[in-house]
């Protein structure tokens, strides 16, 4: 397992690698900052297996 913690206010040192760098990261902090109470979860099927 693998986790990456981001924010699209990234230390000022860390710009480079901070911040999103896909589409499920910008998704997860944009729906966040609209529900803040919520959970973001995304779940991928392939080949009927989630992962």
């Amino acid at each position: 397992m693998s986790v990456r913690l981001y924010s699209d206010y990234p230390f000022p040192w860390r710009r480079d690698e901070g911040g999103p760098k896909n589409q499920f990261e910008w998704d997860a902090i944009n729906y966040l900052k609209t529900n803040p109470k919520q959970s973001f979860i995304f779940t991928y099927l392939l080949a009927q297996f989630r992962l």
